[in-house]
């Protein structure tokens, strides 16, 4: 989780780095409906399956004694939270117990600290004012992704190092995650990755979409049916994965474009 906040404020703290204030406008609206699009199409395929009773958590939950598993999903289908909840709930009133996708808690900060990121950027060579946020926000999950736009100066392979190091202490203190992430992220930044990692890449925002819908709904129904963990695992990450490429064709890829086009 750090590592994707800090990665999502060097990008746009890089990309937009001095851009003109209709640039930045421009990239904070299509942030909202890059983000929207795909968790209001998952939000709604939560909602199908739900009216057709297809999550099992509970069940699952019953015999494995799960607390964690036997919290979603608790309450009756309902249309308008699954519309609602992607177009505005997650962004200011959030409530992972009734919701159609309890991981959407982050899509907020992914949001509103982006959007911070980007004014940051366009103030150009006022780093000061970064400096400033980031004590502004210490102990917050805003913190990583000011940390990793702070990187973007310093860049290289030699920040992995004392990154990983970070990374290991125990706590953690409330710095020492965000800044651990950062530099990872800003040690990384000049590789080139192989295919196989861009075709993760590809997939990785899916399969954040996705992979609590198949958890709570065919995962928890093949332990059910079988009580066999390696089974209930390869049910898993075969259906997770399959669900994040269609994801990927049918809705991920379409709305990028779609979203490119405004403005």
């Amino acid at each position: 989780m750090y590592v994707f906040f800090a990665l999502s404020g060097y990008l746009f703290f890089e990309k937009l780095h001095g851009a003109s204030p209709r640039t930045a406008a421009l990239a904070m609206v299509r942030r909202y409906f890059r983000l929207t699009l795909p968790a209001l199409a998952v939000c709604l395929i939560a909602w199908m399956l739900h009216c057709a009773g297809w999550f099992h958590n509970a069940a699952a939950a019953a015999q494995t004694g799960s607390d964690w598993l036997g919290r979603w999903y608790q309450f009756g289908p309902s249309l308008g939270l699954a519309i609602g909840e992607p177009l505005v709930g997650m962004y200011v009133a959030f409530d992972p117990l009734r919701s159609y996708n309890p991981n959407l808690w982050t899509i907020r900060y992914e949001l509103w600290v982006v959007w911070l990121v980007i004014v940051l950027a366009m103030l150009r060579h006022r780093w000061w004012a970064l400096v400033l946020a980031g004590a502004l926000s210490w102990g917050t999950y805003a913190l990583p992704f000011l940390a990793g736009a702070g990187v973007t100066r310093w860049c290289g392979w030699w920040l992995l190092v004392p990154g990983l190091l970070l990374g290991t202490l125990e706590g953690p203190p409330p710095w020492t995650w965000p800044f651990a992430a950062a530099l990872v992220v800003g040690g990384t930044a000049t590789w080139k990755p192989g295919a196989a990692l861009k075709w993760l890449g590809s997939l990785s925002f899916g399969i954040y979409l996705v992979h609590f819908i198949t958890i709570n709904s065919i995962a928890s129904a093949a332990y059910v049916a079988t009580g066999s963990l390696a089974w209930t695992l390869a049910v898993y990450a075969a259906s997770t994965l399959a669900a994040a490429i269609l994801f990927r064709e049918l809705v991920d890829r379409p709305s990028q474009k779609l979203v490119a086009k405004i403005g």
